[in-house]
């Protein structure tokens, strides 16, 4: 539980606060921040319940901000089944300095959290890379624990490992999952200009051997996002895709559990491959 958050002076000028949020998102947004749940690492365990409690709102009106933060400002992901929040943008403000008394508190906090997978979304947007490498070791999110090099580095590596790759060595596979996310997407919008498929086959490459995506969870991402009003109109591409990855699974996944309708993976059994045979069966 934090006793006092420090909010910059810069938080009024910058210009998604002051040119597209209302009065009420600003309200909220600071209680976001500064609420006495709020800890180090950006992540926290909080209800609707409780938001609605400690801002004098229904919980129909705290239910409204939060989906608001979440599907139009893109600055909120909410995990309902473990109740945690995430703020996306906390580590771009306030893990720009570390230390050890951060460090120690960071580490601390990270065993009561549930779902991991938020805290590398906080970290995706934080800017102090050495932190940002602890923090990755703490949380278990980085294998290479004992390499010395940065994240920027190893980004980097990558970047340059994929523009040697040859740009074109995809598997049939990769094809099939180019067409099918256009055809989901040209179902929402059938004026869609077709894509250069090769191009696009290229990143179904990557997300399936770099990023150790499987071929059912790609499927059930791209039926999931191309059925929701607000990530049918902004993931249009695999490059899109896989950069949101992470963030849809999570929001996917929390919608499922709050409408109690998950379906049962056995019933998919026989139209996906096993592991390494890459047909996805569209």
């Amino acid at each position: 539980m934090a006793k006092y958050r420090h909010v910059q002076t810069s938080f009024w000028s910058d210009a998604r606060v002051s040119e597209e949020m209302t009065p009420e998102d600003k309200y909220f947004y600071l209680y976001l921040l500064t609420n006495e749940h709020t800890n180090q690492i950006g992540v926290y365990q909080i209800t609707r319940k409780q938001m609605a409690f400690e801002l004098g709102y229904s919980i129909e009106s705290a239910k409204a901000l939060l989906d608001r933060f979440i599907n139009h400002h893109d600055l909120v992901v909410y995990n309902e089944e473990t109740r945690e929040l995430c703020i996306l943008n906390w580590g771009k403000y306030n893990l720009n300095k570390g230390g050890k008394p951060i460090e120690d508190c960071i580490k601390k906090e990270l065993k009561s959290i549930k779902d991991l997978s938020l805290v590398r979304l906080v970290l995706e947007r934080t800017e102090n890379i050495l932190l940002v490498q602890k923090v990755s070791v703490y949380a278990g999110l980085d294998d290479t624990s004992h390499d010395t090099s940065t994240i920027r580095g190893q980004k980097e590596k990558e970047k340059e490992k994929e523009k040697k790759t040859p740009r074109h060595k995809f598997e049939t596979c990769d094809i099939n999952g180019a067409k099918y996310l256009f055809e989901k997407i040209k179902g929402n919008n059938p004026k869609q200009k077709e894509p250069n498929f090769n191009n696009w086959a290229n990143e179904f490459r990557l997300m399936r051997e770099r990023d150790n995506r499987e071929p059912q969870e790609i499927k059930d991402v791209i039926d999931w996002c191309q059925a929701d009003p607000f990530w049918q109109g902004n993931i249009l591409s695999p490059k899109k895709l896989r950069e949101k990855f992470d963030q849809l699974t999570i929001q996917m996944k929390s919608k499922k559990g709050a409408k109690n309708n998950a379906e049962s993976s056995d019933s998919n059994t026989n139209r996906y491959s096993q592991k390494g045979e890459y047909d996805y069966g569209f």
